[in-house]
């Protein structure tokens, strides 16, 4: 009976455990980039992994037709009624199997307010061609009407309005932040990747985007092109991204490790992964003096446009070119050299403000005596007190003493 006992329970532990290997293989769901989605904004709604193994998928994405419209995706996307087919694989042969984070991004426009629904079905395997198990979760949000401040903030996105809202791709690792007033950006790539698929959403919705040089890439640098031209077709920016692909890694850093301006402030503070900064000097400085560290000793480092600062705006840019000889990064500072007016209008108010120190500093110095004062007042009010039942204390031990000598002299005698 024990043995049968012993041996249900050994059965159930192990289907509880076939269970717990058959069922955690993580879950799939959609997420949109933003939480408050008005009519006529246009959004993204990005396929994620969680806690699993996926080699290769076909994920259908559903939505209601009338409140949202599609506008792009990645390649391998094919539309069908309201909704699209997305497939993908592992370009290694399931070596590089994805496991947590985004696997694909698609831009939509909400045409109509109301609630909107996006579904996710598919199919999931892992390395070894076999289904996976998923958790499927979709998507609910709410699309309300423009309120005014959206209508007057989209109605300043002018026809000749050229830049970029939205800058993105299928890897991590893009440097610097984005930021739709920096035109480069950086990013490394092993081996195994071919090409980059990149999100690219104007400010101005209706100027148009066109990007090249995202595909087969080659051993060494390689030069993504994003072209956005305006409404008007009179202003046109172009974002780069400097792919190095390579297997090593250690010889195409370019980062610096350290950048620091001689007695003068650098906003924000430094960062490798940030390329971009501002500092603002005095009207006699006329050249400004760097520290640039590159992280690797074998990198080479030029400094460019920091002598001979004219008065108002100037650019300061730090070309560092990696061990590899190809691989580059530049870090740019916008130095404003100050007029003589404003210098000063600056002395002014550094005076003023140093006034403002010197009299907050006084008061609290007062203060402090006035503290130290009143402690000293108490510290001897303290002692006179100690001082009194010390005195009255040695009185009552000599008139006990007295007394006690007295009553011993009369038991005497």
């Amino acid at each position: 009976m024990k043995k049968s006992i012993i041996g249900i329970v050994f059965f159930i532990v192990c289907i509880l455990g076939m269970n717990n290997i058959s069922w955690a293989n993580g879950k799939a769901f959609l997420q949109s980039d933003l939480d408050n989605i008005e009519k006529g904004q246009t959004f993204q709604v990005s396929i994620r992994l969680e806690d699993t193994s996926v080699a290769a998928l076909t994920a259908e994405l559903l939505w209601d037709d009338n409140k949202v419209e599609y506008i792009e995706g990645p390649e391998n996307t094919n539309r069908i009624g309201n909704g699209l087919i997305y497939t993908w694989w592992d370009v290694e042969g399931g070596q590089s199997p994805q496991k947590t984070g985004e696997i694909a991004s698609f831009v939509f426009k909400a045409k109509e307010a109301g609630q909107a629904s996006f579904g996710l079905k598919g199919e999931f395997y892992d390395e070894n061609a076999q289904i996976l198990p998923m958790l499927l979760e979709g998507e609910n949000f709410s699309i309300v009407e423009k309120n005014e401040d959206t209508k007057n903030e989209e109605e300043k996105v002018a026809d000749d309005n050229a830049y970029l809202k939205v800058l993105r791709i299928n890897e991590e690792g893009l440097q610097p932040y984005f930021s739709k007033e920096i035109m480069e950006y950086y990013f490394f790539a092993g081996v195994g990747i071919d090409k980059l698929e990149i999100t690219a959403i104007p400010e101005n919705i209706d100027a148009s985007v066109q990007v090249f040089g995202n595909t087969n890439f080659k051993e060494g640098l390689n030069k993504i092109e994003i072209i956005v031209s305006a409404k008007d077709g009179k202003n046109k920016n172009v974002y780069t991204i400097y792919v190095t692909k390579t297997a090593k890694e250690e010889q195409a850093n370019a980062r610096l490790e350290t950048l620091a301006l001689e007695n003068v402030l650098l906003t924000p503070e430094f960062d490798a992964n940030q390329t971009h900064y501002k500092a603002e000097v005095p009207n006699n400085l006329e050249s400004l003096k760097l520290l640039a560290v590159p992280e690797s000793r074998k990198a080479n480092v030029q400094i460019l446009g920091n002598e001979k600062l004219q008065v108002g705006n100037n650019k300061v840019v730090v070309v560092v070119t990696a061990e590899n000889g190809y691989t580059i990064r530049r870090y740019q500072i916008d130095v404003y050299r100050r007029n003589l007016e404003e210098e000063e209008k600056n002395k002014e108010e550094e005076l003023a403000q140093a006034e403002r120190v010197s009299q907050v500093l006084a008061e609290k110095e007062e203060a402090a005596n006035e503290e130290t004062n009143e402690t000293a007042q108490i510290n001897k009010t303290e002692k006179g007190r100690s001082g009194i039942i010390i005195v009255s204390l040695c009185i009552a031990l000599v008139v006990i003493g007295y007394l006690w000598y007295r009553y011993k002299n009369r038991k005497r005698t």
